[in-house]
């Protein structure tokens, strides 16, 4: 379950709205289900710290993954931009030192991102002059940043959560 803060982030004692007090039946019934699931539930989330107290008292193991590190941000890149896209001038190990506190994903977009603004600069009928630039990265990156600047309060690390409870056999 990706995400799952949207279903386990704490409940609200002020509900008063509609909206608040069925968001907050949705979260008691999740709970009362989990009490009675007898398996194994992986649930990843980067709010932890938002997760409902009572939630948290479910969780039998926590795995915290850190952000990737300057090497690891070099082969996440390397491997998100395929070798047979045509480049000039692209130096990827800058692009890995300029990218400290993106995550893994945050890379993978910001490639993405890249290669699809190279790609639509020409058209079809000169698709030769299509190649990634260094400049496609940088344009990215700094979008990517300000986002990131914009949610600097919220932890970066990604969670993974097991929750399980003892199977009869």
């Amino acid at each position: 379950m990706d995400e799952a803060d949207t279903m386990f982030c704490s409940r609200s004692a002020k509900a008063e709205d509609s909206v608040g007090k069925s968001m907050n039946a949705e979260r008691n019934t999740v709970m009362m289900e989990l009490s009675k699931f007898k398996g194994l539930i992986i649930a990843a989330t980067n709010l932890f710290e938002g997760y409902d107290p009572a939630i948290v008292r479910r969780i039998t193991q926590t795995v915290t993954f850190e952000l990737p590190n300057e090497e690891m941000r070099l082969r996440i890149l390397d491997l998100k931009i395929p070798s047979v896209v045509p480049r000039r001038g692209v130096d990827l190990e800058e692009i890995a030192k300029m990218t400290d506190g993106f995550s893994g994903d945050d890379l993978r977009k910001m490639a993405e991102l890249a290669l699809v603004k190279a790609a639509s600069e020409y058209p079809d009928s000169e698709k030769s002059k299509r190649h990634l630039r260094q400049e496609h990265l940088l344009e990215q990156l700094n979008k990517a940043r300000k986002v990131k600047d914009n949610f600097s309060g919220q932890v970066v690390e990604k969670r993974i959560l097991g929750l399980s409870h003892k199977v009869s056999s």
